[in-house]
C-alpha cells in the first residue's frame, strides 16, 4: 500500500502568508485624496496632492488679504505678504509632509516584511506577527484617532489666533490675523480662513503623522517581545536588524518638516516681525527642547531591542572566543610545537581557518546593542538642527524680502 501524498509545502514568503503592514493605505485622508483621483503616490499624483492643498489653504489666504487690503511695502505683522510663517508652513512643510509619507510608508512596510523574510522572525511566530499587522490596520483605519487629530487641530489652530483678541491698542497689535477697528478687535477674512480651514488642516497634518509613528513603535515594540533570530556575524553588525535603524532614519524628512512649520517658522515671525528677543524663554524654550527631543523620540524605541541584542553577542562571544582558542592551541601546537625547526610545510587551509574565526570574532566584537549606526543617527540629528537654522536667514532678509513686497505692490497697482 502506497503512501499518502504529503501536503504540498508551503514556498510563498512568510510575508505573504500574513496581512500586510501599512501605516497610511485607505486612511481618511487617503480615502478622500482617492475620490478627486489623486489615489497612489507616484510623483504626478504627490504634485497634485500639493497643488490640492496649496488651493485649499495659503491661496484663500492670500486672495482674502488682497481683497481685504492687508498688504503693503512694509514689513509688519499687518502685512500677510511678509509673513514669513505663512510661506513656511504652507508652501515648504505641508508639501514635505505629503513627500515625507511616501517615504516613511514604502520603507516601514519594508521593515514589517524583512523582520518575516530574513528570519529574523521564527515563521512559528507568523499568527503573532499577523496580528500585529491587523492591529495596526484597525488604528489605521479607526474613526476616532481622526476626530481626536482634527479636534487637537482646531484647538490649537483656535489658540493660536484667539488670544489676539486680548491684546491691547491698535499700533503694533495690528495683524492680518485681525484689526481694531471702532475700538474693537475683529477677525479679517484672511484670519477667519486661517483659524478655520488652513491651521487646522496644517495642524492635522503633523498630528495624523504623530498618530502613524505611535502604529509603528507600537508596532516595533510588539515585535521586539518575540525571541528573534539574531545573528552574531551578520555584516551590518547589529544582529541582522540594521533596518530598523535606517527605517528610522527615513522620518527625518519628517522632522525637518515640522521643524520649519512648528519651530522655525513661528520663531522667525516673532522676532522679526513681532519684535520679540531672541533669548527669552518663548523663542529660544521650543527651539531647545525640539533639538533635544525630535531626534530622541526616533532612536529610543530601538532600545527596545538592546536586550536581546546584548544576549545574542555576549553568547556568541563566548563560544566564538572557546572556538578561538581551540583554534590558536592547534596551531600552535601544529606550527610552533612540532614544526619548530621545519617551516618548510604550510598549511594554507589551517592559515585560513585561523584568519576566518579572527575576522568572525572581531565582528561580533563590534556588534551594537542597539540597531543604528552614526550614519542614522547623524540623519535624525541632521535634520533637527537643520529645520531650526532655516530661521536663521529669515531674520535678516529684510532687505530682500522688501523689494519682494515692493514688486508686489507694483504688481497690485499700488
Amino acid at each position: 500500500m502506497s503512501d499518502s501524498p504529503a501536503a504540498p509545502q508551503e514556498t510563498r514568503p512568510p510575508s505573504e502568508r500574513c496581512a500586510p503592514f501599512s501605516l497610511f493605505d485607505n486612511d481618511l485622508l487617503n480615502r478622500a485624496f482617492a475620490r478627486v483621483g489623486l489615489q497612489s503616490r507616484h510623483g504626478g499624483d504627490l504634485a497634485g496632492r500639493i497643488i490640492v492643498v496649496f488651493a485649499v489653504t495659503w491661496l484663500p489666504m492670500a486672495a482674502l488679504a488682497v481683497k481685504q487690503g492687508l498688504f503693503s511695502t512694509a514689513i509688519e505683522p499687518k502685512n500677510f505678504f511678509a509673513d514669513y510663517a505663512a510661506y513656511a508652513q504652507f508652501l515648504i512643510a505641508i508639501p514635505l509632509f505629503i513627500v515625507a509619507e511616501r517615504i516613511v510608508s514604502r520603507n516601514t512596510r519594508e521593515a514589517a516584511r524583512d523582520f518575516l523574510d530574513t528570519g529574523v522572525v521564527n515563521p512559528d511566530h507568523l499568527q503573532y506577527v499577523n496580528e500585529s499587522h491587523l492591529e495596526a490596520e484597525r488604528w489605521r483605519l479607526a474613526p476616532w484617532p481622526e476626530a481626536v487629530c482634527w479636534g487637537l487641530a482646531y484647538f490649537f489652530a483656535l489658540s493660536t489666533i484667539l488670544p489676539e483678541f486680548s491684546m491691547t491698542g491698535a499700533g503694533k497689535w495690528q495683524t492680518w490675523h485681525t484689526q481694531v477697528t471702532d475700538g474693537h478687535r475683529r477677525l479679517t477674512w484672511a484670519g477667519g480662513w486661517a483659524m478655520l480651514v488652513a491651521l487646522p488642516v496644517l495642524n492635522y497634518w503633523w498630528l495624523r503623522l504623530a498618530w502613524k509613528i505611535c502604529i509603528w513603535t507600537r508596532y516595533l515594540y510588539r515585535i521586539s517581545r518575540l525571541h528573534l533570530q539574531l545573528v552574531a556575524s551578520h555584516p551590518d553588525q547589529m544582529g541582522g536588524i540594521g533596518f530598523v535603524g535606517e527605517v528610522q532614519a527615513k522620518f527625518a524628512l519628517v522632522i525637518f518638516a515640522y521643524g520649519i512649520s512648528n519651530v522655525a517658522a513661528p520663531v522667525a515671525y516673532k522676532v522679526s516681525l513681532e519684535g520679540s528677543p531672541l533669548f527669552v524663554a518663548p523663542v529660544w524654550g521650543p527651539m531647545v527642547g525640539f533639538i533635544l527631543g525630535a531626534p530622541a523620540l526616533f532612536l529610543f524605541p530601538l532600545f527596545m531591542f538592546t536586550k536581546q541584542l546584548f544576549r545574542t553577542k555576549r553568547k556568541m562571544l563566548a563560544r566564538y572566543r572557546e572556538q578561538s582558542t581551540r583554534h590558536a592551541r592547534a596551531f600552535e601546537a601544529r606550527w610552533i610545537d612540532q614544526h619548530a625547526h621545519d617551516d618548510s610545510v604550510i598549511d594554507v587551509d589551517e592559515l585560513t581557518r585561523i584568519n576566518h574565526v579572527a575576522i568572525v570574532f572581531d565582528r561580533i566584537e563590534r556588534m551594537r546593542v542597539v540597531p543604528f549606526d552614526w550614519h542614522s543617527a547623524l540623519q535624525l540629528i541632521g535634520s533637527t538642527l537643520g529645520s531650526v537654522a532655516t530661521a536663521l536667514p529669515l531674520l535678516k532678509v529684510e532687505g530682500p524680502l522688501r523689494d519682494w513686497l515692493d514688486v508686489l505692490a507694483r504688481l497690485m497697482g499700488m
